[in-house]
């Protein structure tokens, strides 16, 4: 078996294995399909939420040095 085999059985096992597990996923079932698509929706709002506060502090510690150096 020379390494372009190799290298080709090992991403066939490779995507097989991803398959089967998307397929396994019990988050992609039909009836936990709203719950995850929640969770990620939720995830998303966190993540805005976190960076909205990064940004405002952000502004506001600029402000502040912007105020002490006049």
């Amino acid at each position: 078996m020379n390494f372009k085999d190799l290298h080709y059985s090992l991403g066939k096992i490779k995507t097989d294995v991803w398959s089967q597990l998307a397929r396994k996923n019990p988050l992609q079932s039909p009836d936990s399909k709203p719950l995850s698509l929640w969770i990620f929706e939720e995830r998303n709002d966190l993540a805005a939420m976190r960076m909205a506060a990064y940004h405002h502090g952000e502004t506001g510690q600029a402000f502040r040095q912007y105020i002490q150096s006049e």
